[in-house]
């Protein structure tokens, strides 16, 4: 039976998953099989398998960092918001379909026994589990039947260290409201704090660490820095602009609410010659190579503040339009179950929602005069939630309704390669995918060796509670 540790936040974006994957990856070349668990995740960005199960990108990535196969049972339970009161609810990689926040909550407890028994089997088949908590475990309105933090560390008999990130201020204050909102029986799980995100003089620190300590007698473990890193986003907290000041190529993405799988986006950011900007008004790519229109909610685009900044550009720069944002391009678009007006660009046709998300591969079609017919006859594989297929030029506005575009490194590359020669430089390419994400979680699990005590927390896995 292999052993678990959870780790915990202040708050969401504290640097959990980071932490999580980077441990998996430090304990993963320590030669231990190792996986990554999260019970209960609410991101609008998933990974789908391909068998077409879904699962966070989170837990997806801490896969590949212990090197253990991305299957749904390291995050049984996702929850994809739709509303502002509402999510599609994922099980097990498969959807029951659409609830509200309170249906959700009435039936939740249905799923725990799915949740414990993809715990206890990871436990059984691996050496080591590394928990990722969901949130803060201080939010006393959501303690009862909680299954994302302490009711988990609870079920695994998993010590927990609790991160705090510093970069936003306030880390001892974090740490210490967090702690003392625990339960008594809920403190005795917390055997070590992380301060993470630290830029500076760590020296500076340390008096603060010591007097944190006298008041509550819980070592703090390591300092982790502010970390310039590339690995895979999974939530809005975490989508960052990359602005490079030797690129000479500039790409920009359409900041909607309710975007999906920007993920999808980090692959641009590993071509050093290239600035990667997230947008809210439209008129700020001006000066951009391309604009994309992603994947998002388009429930959302009925308050979207800027459609006319977007339908200038639309009708001025090469556009991608991706996943569902086809429907907004055109005279009309649906969304629950009520019409609302588009953009007036293209209208294209669209199809029935999917049960389950469909692996599918098409050929670009791009005529002249589009500005996209270098790409004529190109092959690209993606997901569909609709039963729309296509991935087709209308003048300067390729449209795929297809997520995982950019996944396609050969089409990829065939536009940073277009927008190059227009510039009159020389493409330069970079490693593969699969080498940069690596080279970027071995950087990571470098900075955990480096900066958190390792040897401690060794004993604090082999212990247990």
């Amino acid at each position: 039976m292999g052993k678990a540790l959870m780790i915990q936040g202040t708050m969401s974006d504290s640097g959990k998953s980071f932490i999580t994957a980077g441990i998996c990856r430090y304990l993963t070349r320590k030669g231990y099989k190792v996986a990554p668990f999260k019970s209960q995740n609410m991101a609008s960005n998933c990974y789908i398998t391909d068998g077409g199960l879904q699962l966070g990108r989170a837990q997806a990535l801490q896969a590949v960092a212990a090197g253990c196969p991305i299957e749904p049972r390291l995050n049984p339970i996702l929850l994809k918001p739709k509303t502002n009161v509402g999510s599609e609810v994922i099980i097990n990689g498969r959807s029951y379909g659409f609830m509200s926040a309170k249906e959700y909550f009435d039936i939740r407890k249905t799923f725990f026994p799915i949740v414990e028994q993809c715990l206890k089997s990871l436990i059984a088949e691996n050496d080591f589990v590394i928990i990722e908590g969901a949130g803060s475990p201080a939010e006393i309105n959501l303690k009862k039947d909680d299954i994302v933090n302490m009711g988990i560390a609870k079920m695994a008999g998993a010590p927990v260290l609790l991160v705090g990130d510093i970069d936003r201020g306030g880390v001892f204050a974090s740490l210490y409201g967090t702690y003392m909102l625990l339960e008594e029986t809920e403190k005795k799980y917390v055997k070590g704090f992380i301060i993470n995100k630290f830029r500076g003089d760590k020296s500076l620190l340390m008096p603060g660490i010591d007097m944190f300590y006298q008041r509550i007698p819980v070592n703090t473990l390591g300092v982790m820095p502010y970390l310039d890193i590339v690995v895979d986003e999974e939530d809005s907290l975490s989508k960052k602009s990359l602005v490079r000041k030797k690129a000479y190529m500039e790409i920009s993405v359409i900041d909607f609410n309710g975007m999906r799988n920007f993920h999808d986006f980090l692959r641009l950011k590993e071509y050093s010659f290239l600035s990667l900007k997230y947008i809210k008004n439209p008129l700020d790519a001006k000066q951009s190579d391309i604009v994309i229109i992603p994947d998002f909610e388009i429930a959302n685009f009925e308050n979207f503040r800027y459609k006319k900044e977007l339908k200038e550009i639309a009708e001025n720069k090469p556009v991608i339009a991706l996943g569902s944002a086809f429907k907004i391009l055109g005279d009309a678009y649906k969304a629950n179950n009520i019409y609302a007006a588009g953009l007036g660009i293209v209208n294209i046709e669209e199809g029935k929602p999917l049960d389950m998300p469909s692996k599918r591969s098409l050929t670009i079609r791009a005529v002249n005069p589009s500005f996209w017919s270098f790409l004529n006859n190109g092959k690209i594989d993606g997901f569909s939630y609709d039963s729309t297929d296509i991935v087709r030029a209308y003048n300067n506005i390729l449209v795929s309704s297809l997520s995982g575009f950019f996944s396609n490194r050969n089409i990829t590359e065939l536009i940073l390669k277009k927008l190059a020669d227009i510039k009159g430089r020389e493409f330069d390419m970079k490693s593969s995918s699969k080498n940069f994400l690596d080279e970027q979680l071995d950087i990571l699990s470098n900075a955990i060796g480096e900066n958190l005590d390792m040897e401690s927390i060794g004993k604090i896995m082999e212990e247990g509670i």
